[in-house]
């Protein structure tokens, strides 16, 4: 499936809230994907291009209303009789409690037949679970093994399950899934109660409203505010199988009451340990079952995200977009006053955040209004977790948490923030250590756990000049070193037209134009490279040095080129203008698609060490300065390249230079930058000027063939001795071959076979003809020729073509 059409289906779901995941198959492609964040779409997307062939939703994640997303999954094996599809949709309608799961989002598996995935919510999320099965079994074919299961099955898919959602195709049967229902609003999905709900649900008294249990041993378990389905496991068991232990049911039953209720310890144990109650198996619990419990539960009181602090919990529950400031703002002052652990003070503040959709920051102000003063300073006062506070934010980079450090004393051509693991930064603080009540503790620990951290947890992004990153994202342009002014700019503009572009007035007005671009419309390169050849001491760096000057940060002096075209690219990620110095190419084509994605590609995978690659935009454009003839790996086309020779008049001029260093220093830069945002652009910077330096390029890279066809055209003959041109126009095909596969001998190229050699002739020369004629009784093919001049005319105007 491709990309395109994944995307047009599942981008509606993504932003509807619904948690989706790449996967292999069937397979989720992340590891420890059941406590993963949710991904967001430009990484679901980069997984889908690289990893992923099919995309699947996560279950038992919260709703917008509360309830808990899951799905009824129904698996047909082969066809049913009459009475096996009767059994099987009374089955769905007892353990659904009679809800009509017609008009549920339901959607048609990869196995075909009646087998279906049906969408709905549930008050609370138990584990997988098998609701029912047919006493008939068939054999079947799963994964190139023979396995016997019932012919139908029903089994509730939660909390640490996944199903896959259209487009994808099944690995197995190469079916597509597909919407028999379309998901849409909650309201489409419907509430559906497990079997021990349902009896609980219908015993329930509908004239007492319940309420939490605050007297010890005499009060009911009725009386608890409790989902029914906890009520029943604590009171009959586990029923459903949904857990595989008993163990981990009473586990179950004891975070719903830790979570929900006002219980202290010691309620919560008498509560478990009455005698109609049943304990786990294992021997601990059975041994001093009431101590097992109050353990627990302290654990639970410590891991639970509001610190067990009384009725938080629900109170966080309950807040949706509607809630008021006043409801809002108590609640913050509540966990202000509970004086929670910093990590946990963080979850609660994070789930405020997401529920009402108000700014951390404004939320975060109004914690430390609600602190007292000394709380609320927090660790300001001490200077190294200052440090580690103000100078660092965590970037989502690749999916992984990055530590992205600022550069305090930076020049200003340089970066001014440095990218690190969190690991690594907490390395670098261990000695640092700061002192917490009378513990002695990594300033990193505490600043990932503060809520007042900077975070950018949508990545990083390029918006060059006045451009707004989107809401999220960090900003890794930094602008200019200096600030524009108004002055004369005729050095550089002299130097530019005599030096560089040997006084063409045509040629200096389109780089003077390309230059213009690079600052006025920095996120739109036009895929065209500066390329300028010539002796050492002729001012090529002169012109990229002056401008990467003012870039600064943006600006890269590669001399390597291995920093140009290798593997681990992540320093192109924030530049504009790259400078190739004295780089030669000299033929080597293994990374001529490298050098010609990053001059034209609107979009760059970006490879760090330690991190994986991401995705950006590529605002790069190229200066490349060389000494050699051969410079740039072009073709006969000549795309992307504007090929400069300099004037050579100023070479090793060392006063010329030192006084345009020094007029440069005295505000020239300033003036520059002033010109070149105000100078309107006329060229079309997407065609190059066609110079006689690109034309020599184009000359060094001809195959054979054509190499072969421009030495024919130079001396005016076919044959190597200089015969003239064939008479008629007309010459045996063999005897042609004969002559190119002679010429490749003599230098050691490679022959082509006489088909390929007749196409490649056809591409630099398409008025050739093939035909047959009679020589006394054999047929011998003919090539028929267009004049020399028509020949000659046809070449240079490959060689002279303007790029497109």
């Amino acid at each position: 499936m491709k990309l395109p059409t994944i995307r047009k289906h599942i981008q509606p779901l993504h932003e509807a809230g619904y948690d989706l995941i790449p996967l292999d198959g069937k397979r989720p492609v992340q590891k420890d994907w059941v406590s993963k964040p949710r991904l967001s779409f430009p990484l679901l997307q980069q997984s889908l291009k690289t990893k992923a062939d099919n995309v699947g939703m996560r279950l038992g994640r919260p709703l917008d209303d509360g309830r808990y997303l899951c799905v009824v999954d129904v698996d047909v094996l082969g066809t049913l009789s009459f009475e096996e599809s009767t059994a099987l949709n009374d089955a769905l309608e007892i353990v659904t409690g009679g809800v009509a799961l017609h008009k549920a989002p339901s959607v048609k598996t990869g196995y075909g037949n009646d087998s279906r995935h049906i969408y709905i919510a549930t008050d609370n999320v138990p584990k997988k679970a098998l609701l029912a099965k047919s006493d008939r079994s068939v054999d079947y074919v799963k994964a190139g093994s023979t396995k016997t299961g019932p012919v139908w099955k029903i089994e509730l898919m939660g909390y640490g399950a996944q199903v896959v959602i259209p487009p994808s195709i099944h690995p197995d049967t190469k079916a597509t899934y597909r919407w028999i229902r379309q998901i849409n609003g909650l309201d489409d999905i419907p509430t559906v109660l497990l079997k021990s709900e349902q009896s609980q649900r219908k015993g329930q008294s509908q004239s007492s409203p319940s309420r939490s249990l605050k007297s010890g041993p005499d009060a009911d378990v009725d009386t608890l505010s409790i989902s029914p389905y906890y009520k029943d496991l604590l009171t009959d068991g586990d029923t459903q199988n949904t857990y595989p232990s008993r163990s981990e049911a009473v586990y179950a039953v004891l975070s719903v009451l830790v979570r929900d209720t006002e219980l202290d310890d010691d309620q919560i144990a008498e509560l478990m340990c009455r005698e109609q109650h049943r304990i786990g198996e294992k021997p601990r619990e059975a041994l001093d079952p009431h101590a097992w419990v109050r353990n627990q539960v302290t654990k639970l009181r410590e891991r639970s995200p509001t610190g067990g602090a009384l009725n938080l919990e629900s109170e966080l529950a309950a807040l949706d977009r509607d809630s008021s400031a006043a409801t809002v703002r108590s609640l913050i002052g509540r966990i202000a006053a509970s004086k929670l652990p910093r990590l946990n003070e963080a979850k609660a503040m994070d789930r405020i955040a997401k529920a009402t959709r108000l700014a951390k920051g404004v939320l975060e102000a109004e914690l430390a209004a609600a602190k007292p003063e000394s709380e609320s300073k927090e660790l300001t006062d001490d200077p190294v977790y200052k440090e580690v506070h103000d100078r660092h934010a965590i970037v989502l980079w690749g999916g992984k948490p990055a530590v992205f450090r600022q550069r305090v004393e930076a020049p200003s051509w340089e970066s001014r923030h440095e990218i690190m693991t969190v690991s690594s930064l907490t390395t670098c603080y261990e000695n640092k250590l700061v002192k917490v009540g009378k513990k002695n503790v990594n300033p990193v620990d505490l600043w990932r756990a503060s809520p007042n951290r900077k975070e950018y947890l949508e990545g990083a992004v390029m918006a060059p000049n006045t451009a707004t990153p989107p809401s999220g994202y960090f900003n890794l342009w930094q602008g200019y070193t200096v600030k524009p002014k108004r002055g004369s700019v005729k050095p550089f503009t002299d130097f530019v037209q005599k030096v560089l572009c040997d006084k063409s007035k045509n040629y200096t007005e389109w780089l003077l134009d390309w230059t213009a671009d690079l600052f006025q419309n920095t996120a739109d390169p036009k895929g065209v490279a500066v390329v300028m050849r010539g002796a050492e001491g002729i001012g090529k760096g002169t012109f990229a040095n002056a401008l990467g000057h003012i870039i600064g940060a943006h600006f890269r002096h590669v001399t390597q080129e291995s920093q140009l075209t290798g593997r681990f690219n992540a320093h192109f990620a924030d530049s504009t203008l790259v400078f190739g110095d004295e780089m030669t190419w000299g033929g080597d084509k293994r990374h001529r698609g490298v050098l010609y994605s990053l001059i034209t590609e609107k979009l760059l995978m970006v490879e760090r060490k330690n991190f994986d690659a991401v995705p950006m935009r590529n605002l790069n454009r190229f200066i490349i300065a060389s000494n050699n003839d051969w410079v740039v790996p072009t073709n006969i086309d000549g795309r992307r390249w504007f090929v400069l020779d300099p004037n050579e008049s100023r070479k090793a001029d060392t006063t010329y230079f030192q006084e345009m260093h020094i007029w440069l220093e005295n505000g020239g830069y300033e003036n520059i930058l002033y010109y070149f945002l105000n100078r309107k652009i006329t060229h079309d910077l997407r065609k190059a000027p066609v110079t006689q330096g690109l034309i020599d390029q184009k000359l060094n890279a001809l195959d054979p063939v054509h190499h072969w066809w421009y030495e024919c055209l130079e001396r005016g003959a076919i044959s190597p001795l200089g015969e003239g041109w064939p008479e008629g126009n007309m010459i045996e095909k063999d005897r042609v071959f004969e002559y190119y596969a002679n010429y490749c001998r003599d230098r050691g190229a490679r022959i082509t076979s006489h088909s390929a050699f007749v196409r490649a002739l056809k591409h630099v020369t398409p008025m050739i003809e093939e035909t047959r004629i009679r020589s006394g009784d054999k047929r011998v093919r003919m090539l028929i020729l267009p004049t020399l001049e028509e020949a000659v005319e046809y070449f240079d105007g490959l060689l002279s073509q303007t790029t497109s």
